[in-house]
């Protein structure tokens, strides 16, 4: 027999903050503070996630600014427009039966997680400021998975 499951899911919104605080948040406890957007600006980048992997640019930075002393950002808590790598996973199995008696039968079973290996990246760092800002920090499935196992009925 032959088994398989494949899953496809869009990435989930992003969300900016501001990694250093402005009167308004030391002062008065306003909480974590959102970034400005810069108005007509392309919040995407073009090119494949490894791509943007490599070249420390999930997103277009530019489109984001830190708010003044005394200003909240304008930036929404999640942003649609923005965000995290989508899974496209592919698993695979087989298996085999075989009798050797009567009341003993042999199942081989190979199973492959991740058949593709394809990389899903963790999202970049979102804090504006901080060290990791707009850089993925690694991959965030397993890579290729097989394995083989053997099991007598009797």
């Amino acid at each position: 027999s032959l088994d398989g499951i494949d899953t496809f899911q869009a990435g989930f919104p992003m969300g900016l903050t501001i990694s250093a605080g402005n009167y308004l948040s030391t002062q008065f406890g306003s909480g974590m503070l959102r970034p400005n957007f810069v108005p007509g600006c392309n919040r995407k980048i073009k090119g494949s996630p490894y791509w943007r992997y490599k070249n420390a640019a999930w997103f277009n930075a530019a489109c984001f600014t830190t708010p003044t002393q005394f200003a909240f950002g304008d930036q929404p808590r999640n942003d649609g427009s923005i965000r995290t790598q989508g899974i496209d996973n592919f698993d695979f199995a087989a298996q085999k039966s075989t009798s050797i008696k009567e009341r003993v039968d042999v199942l081989f079973r190979a199973e492959g997680f991740n058949i593709f290996n394809h990389t899903q990246f963790s999202p970049p760092g979102l804090a504006i400021g901080g060290g990791s800002y707009n850089v993925p920090s690694g991959q965030a499935n397993n890579p290729r998975l097989i394995q083989f196992s053997l099991r007598v009925n009797f």
